[in-house]
């Protein structure tokens, strides 16, 4: 009976392991053309400590941000979540409704 345990604890334990994958490392910067034309670069930046920005338009827009599995969601200060998708490609594709699709491509780890 103690062997048996000992197996179906070691079992779930494995188990456990394959199941949680490979962290991604998401932090670095990211750039992206903007969506409505134009030959503007987009910046998105997140750091290792949970902090980012996104520069557009002479703008620096500030935000902490958090990996969710499949998604990334940025927290504005005002309450705000943007919610993206972390691609195995190693970009960012994050739709905003009446502005666009971007397409973030990590360009600096």
């Amino acid at each position: 009976m103690r062997c048996a345990l000992t197996t179906l604890a070691l079992f779930l334990c494995a188990l456990t392991a394959l199941s949680c994958g490979p962290d991604r490392d998401l932090a670095g910067k990211y750039h992206a053309s903007d969506p409505r034309g134009g030959q503007k670069k987009l910046l998105l930046e997140l750091k290792e400590d949970g902090k980012g920005s996104w520069k557009m338009d002479h703008e620096d827009f500030a935000f902490t941000w958090e990996d969710r599995g499949g998604e990334i969601w940025l927290h504005s200060k005002s309450g705000g979540v943007i919610a993206g998708t972390a691609r195995d490609d190693r970009s960012i594709q994050i739709d905003l409704p009446d502005v666009g699709s971007f397409r973030f491509e990590k360009v600096q780890p």
